[in-house]
């Protein structure tokens, strides 16, 4: 099934979700489905859409499919729901934005008014729950309208609503496993944060998320706009904070000096985080756990000028967080697996 928009219209969504269990696209075609900066008639566009909906919806199906689309290629939540949608599998599809898309490029298409197209991600998961994201392709992506030009977001949301109230405080983002995909030409990776409404509204639960066997290639700050980080572990909910956050076996291409990952504020992480990176340039940048007045970074590794451009890593993180003292506690340890390396030195 070929699905459409036109070259220069708006056209918010392809296939909407809500109401509906056991539902399946498959080995699809969808292409043009946009909303142009500013003028448009529509603000996020989206070839799949679920997550808002007062019915228990589950069993979602999206396989085989190319999925262009400007605003969140899928989309799962983003408004008010009276439930959360469960059992999702996307698996072996092609996320993409033509570059064309991007105001500058050769070749710009944009809307009827010569506005841009809305680019925020390739999927954003804000409410859905035990979720499997598998041997997809996620290719161009960059920030610019409100966003950081993350490829992928988990962030549960209680979205804001109009004089201070907010709509979703059920939404939930839990029980994800991100694994065997290629996320290629963005401003930014992955992004799990468990965030406030613009009203300071909280959702119910953003956890339990698997991320491992991944290629993350061509992270650009400048280029696509975004802030160049390949992982963002993010907490500001005073209760349910985000935990059980595992990410293993990645290779990640970021620019020179980007900060491979970022946490910022403090939350509770059960266990740990286990890191196996292929870091271009040898810079392995992590800003971690910023508490108070207290910071903690782990330093930079640079190559000696005789060794290949790239180097293997495995870290591993354990945090522990004393709200009492509002003291974090950042163990850190780590060990180059590549052998005879002098010059560099352990982290």
């Amino acid at each position: 099934m070929w699905l459409h928009g036109t070259t220069h219209d708006d056209t918010a969504s392809a296939f909407n979700l809500n109401r509906m269990s056991y539902a399946a696209l498959v080995d699809s075609y969808t292409t043009d489905f946009h909303c142009t900066a500013s003028t448009g008639s529509c603000t996020d566009a989206h070839v799949v859409a679920g997550g808002t909906s007062s019915t228990p919806d589950s069993v979602n199906r999206i396989t085989g499919n190319f999925l262009e689309a400007s605003g969140e290629n899928i989309l799962y939540g983003g408004g008010g729901a009276a439930t959360t949608p469960t059992d999702i599998e996307i698996c072996h599809n092609h996320f993409f934005k033509p570059m064309t898309w991007m105001k500058g490029q050769p070749g710009f298409v944009g809307g009827a008014s010569g506005n841009p197209f809305v680019v925020k991600n390739h999927l954003d998961l804000k409410n859905a729950v035990r979720v499997l994201v598998e041997g997809n392709i996620f290719e161009n992506n960059w920030g610019g309208f409100s966003q950081s030009g993350y490829s992928i977001l988990l962030t549960p949301k209680n979205q804001a609503g109009v004089n201070g109230t907010n709509l979703c405080s059920i939404c939930a983002a839990t029980d994800v496993t991100i694994r065997y995909n290629k996320i290629s030409h963005s401003g930014a990776g992955i992004s799990m944060a468990n965030l406030p409404s613009d009203n300071r509204g909280i959702a119910r639960l953003g956890e339990r998320c698997s991320i491992h066997d991944i290629t993350i290639d061509d992270i650009q700050a400048g280029l696509y706009v975004g802030n160049g980080i390949l992982f963002q572990v993010y907490n500001d909910w005073p209760k349910n904070p985000l935990n059980q956050i595992s990410i293993d076996h990645v290779t990640g291409f970021s620019r020179p000096k980007a900060q491979f990952s970022l946490f910022r504020k403090p939350f509770e992480q059960s266990g740990h985080v286990w890191l196996q990176v292929h870091q271009q340039h040898c810079w392995a940048g992590f800003v971690s756990g910023l508490v108070g007045r207290r910071s903690h970074r782990l330093r930079k590794v640079r190559c000696p000028t005789h060794q290949p451009e790239f180097m293997l890593y495995q870290l591993e993180l354990q945090r522990h967080c004393d709200y009492r003292d509002e003291v974090l506690s950042i163990q850190m340890a780590g060990r180059q697996l590549l052998p005879d390396i002098r010059g560099g030195g352990a982290m």
